[in-house]
């Protein structure tokens, strides 16, 4: 049985994160699926707009844009923090 998944569902999904070179940078392997509801802004917008696409129990490749993550890199954002301040 197909379930649409809509705004504000609860939705659990199990996930690997990679980079364009496929490196690795988080999984869900080995641990409990990611947990969150649509819709309140728990997940990054690229990734949000695709799961509301899946249908239950598909596997899916999502390529997200920078624009729809954490968006670009901006110089003038970038602090540099000495090691020592951190505990």
């Amino acid at each position: 049985m197909d379930i649409d998944i809509k705004g504000k569902d609860f939705v659990k999904i199990n996930y690997t994160g990679s980079l364009a070179d496929g490196s690795v940078f988080d999984s869900s392997e080995g641990r409990d699926p990611l947990a969150f509801i649509l819709d309140v802004g728990m997940l990054i917008p690229g990734l949000e707009a695709d799961v509301k696409e899946a249908k239950e129990g598909d596997k899916r490749k999502v390529v997200i844009a920078a624009e729809n993550a954490y968006g670009h890199v901006s110089d003038e954002a970038i602090q540099e923090v000495p090691k020592t301040q951190f505990p």
